[in-house]
């Protein structure tokens, strides 16, 4: 195989090299020929498309465009061939102007809009050279979807990654000031939008109330002001309460007593030091109740914790169940 290679390959350089070849003559006159041809027939006219860009001016500026806008439009002509391939192979091209301003578009409904090609024919041809001739403009409509630009306020919600030091709690859960921003942007965006948050604040072992000024995340197409928030943390130490409260009786009917053999519950909970000194067992109920027997049919009693403070963080209480019973009175 290599032996023939080699052949073709010197046949071919002893070819290229013999000046009396007619076959090489040949060659050059065809090529002549073909160039002269391809000349001669771009005196001739052709319908051909040619690509045109575009570019939109007067957005009005309380209005959002939500649909992507078209980079051209395609222009179909009728030209002389050697005028086509000018606009062939010219890559730059100053552009169509399209004026998006109030009255220049179409309203089909309060969002949608749109404009005819068809008025800017004259436009277009002007931008052409003189032997071409403009038969027809696509897409002969453009559709713009608008959405209103509107501002609301909206709340910031924290994002954080805390731990605390052992014996501290949040006395609330972290919160921004301010709480809420104003928010500026497309309507169909603020409709959903129901919250913007902020940076992650991250902080471990704390031990102290805390702030940290950080930035709200930014959201594609909106405005936000102001653009950063104080992030407050607030803690405190807490120690573990025991209390002994009364269990109350409810639902029991009048004709009936009923009897338990457990009068209190022993709760443990965990309280804030700020709060030590309004913790007081009449800010709890605890009960059983009547109907629990009609509906379970078990031989003890489900005590219930009711009520309880909020700034009470209860852990576990016992007992849990009692056992009772009942007489007739």
């Amino acid at each position: 195989m290599t032996v023939y290679i080699d052949k073709i390959k010197s046949y071919i350089e002893n070819f290229k090299w013999k000046k009396d070849n007619k076959f090489l003559i040949y060659l050059i006159f065809v090529g002549i020929a073909t160039i002269l041809w391809f000349l001669n027939r771009l005196n001739n006219t052709y319908d051909a498309e040619i690509t045109y860009p575009v570019t939109y001016t007067s957005i009005p500026s309380d209005k959002k465009i939500l649909n992507d806008l078209k980079p051209s439009i395609t222009l179909k002509v009728n030209a002389p061939g050697y005028t086509l391939l000018q606009y062939k192979m010219k890559t730059t091209r100053k552009p169509l102007t399209l004026n998006l301003k109030k009255g220049t578009m179409v309203r089909r409904n309060s969002k949608r809009f749109y404009l005819l090609t068809k008025d800017y024919r004259n436009k277009i041809a002007d931008q052409l050279k003189s032997d071409v001739k403009l038969q027809s403009v696509e897409p002969d409509t453009m559709f713009f979807n608008f959405t209103e630009i509107v501002t609301r306020k909206k709340p910031v919600i924290p994002v954080h990654n805390i731990t605390l030091a052992k014996q501290y709690q949040l006395k609330r859960y972290p919160y921004c000031s301010p709480d809420s921003v104003v928010v500026t942007g497309p309507e169909i965006i603020l409709d959903t939008l129901k919250a913007v948050y902020t940076s992650r604040v991250s902080i471990k072992d704390i031990n102290r109330s805390t702030k940290r000024n950080v930035a709200i995340k930014d959201i594609r197409e909106l405005s936000i002001s102001p653009k950063r928030v104080v992030v407050n943390i607030d803690v405190e130490q807490y120690t573990e309460i025991v209390l002994k409260l009364p269990i109350r009786k409810i639902n029991v009917p009048d004709s009936l007593n009923l009897i338990i053999f457990n009068d209190s519950v022993e709760v443990k909970g965990l309280i804030g030091e700020d709060s030590y000194n309004l913790l007081s067992p009449d800010k709890f109920e605890v009960d059983v109740d009547f109907k629990d027997i009609v509906l379970k049919n078990d031989s003890l009693l489900n005590i219930n914790i009711r009520t309880k403070p909020g700034f009470y963080e209860l852990r576990s209480f016992y007992p849990q169940k009692v056992e009772y019973l009942i007489e007739r009175k």
